[in-house]
């Protein structure tokens, strides 16, 4: 008699795998489209301070609920923020990380919906987002990937194939995971950073906030 061997193992590991497959797929993809841009863009804000004669205009990304990370050379040194058309909303304190990045501590307003930094170093390797709102045109979705790094005044700047324009500094750069992976500093092709005169892309110099501002931003 020739005793057919079973199966059941076999069917168990592959079910075993799929499962896995799947919940990987569950944390690395957003679960829709849809689900994963509207989150983003709840997080996406348009400044704009004005100072002795001087107006800034950027973009800002919300990482408490009374906290704005942008870039430091969007910043006046005046008191107060209009933030999506808000006026008077007071800064508290101003952290920097001497890296172009700046996190405002805000009174005035608070934000239902923020996003968290990644507390992984290494560039995505996966698509990045950005929602970006260059002038006169508020929170477009960008798409794009990362494409190098390059050291400049004894930083390093992370590229990125995301289009920028005025008005877009300040954007967050988002990871698949909705966590910010960079901030955009600047357009790739004004310093030729990339050494590829037709790369129109930006760059984010490496963040450089401690655990601790960090969580002060969070929890504030």
């Amino acid at each position: 008699m020739v005793h057919k061997l079973s199966s059941r193992p076999a069917n168990i590991a592959s079910l075993l795998i799929l499962l896995i497959a799947v919940l990987w797929g569950a944390l690395i993809y957003p679960k829709t489209n849809d689900e994963f841009e509207s989150h983003l863009l709840a997080t996406s804000h348009v400044i704009h301070q004005e100072l002795m004669g001087d107006t800034v205009d950027c973009s800002a990304t919300a990482v408490g609920p009374h906290a704005l990370v942008t870039a430091t050379h969007c910043e006046l040194a005046s008191d107060d923020i209009d933030i999506d058309g808000t006026q008077n909303n007071q800064i508290v304190k101003t952290i920097r990380d001497r890296h172009d990045h700046t996190i405002y501590l805000l009174k005035g307003i608070e934000f239902k919906t923020f996003a968290r930094f990644s507390k992984d170093p290494t560039p995505p390797r996966l698509t990045v987002f950005a929602w970006c709102n260059p002038s006169m045109y508020m929170h477009q979705l960008r798409t794009g990937s990362y494409t190098g790094s390059k050291s400049y005044g004894g930083r390093v700047i992370q590229l990125y194939d995301l289009k920028v324009e005025r008005g877009d500094s300040g954007s967050a750069i988002f990871n698949y995971s909705g966590e910010i992976v960079g901030v955009v500093s600047l357009r790739a092709d004004i310093l030729a950073l990339s050494g590829d005169p037709k790369l129109k892309g930006c760059g984010s110099i490496t963040l450089n906030f401690s655990a601790a501002e960090l969580e002060k931003a969070r929890t504030f």
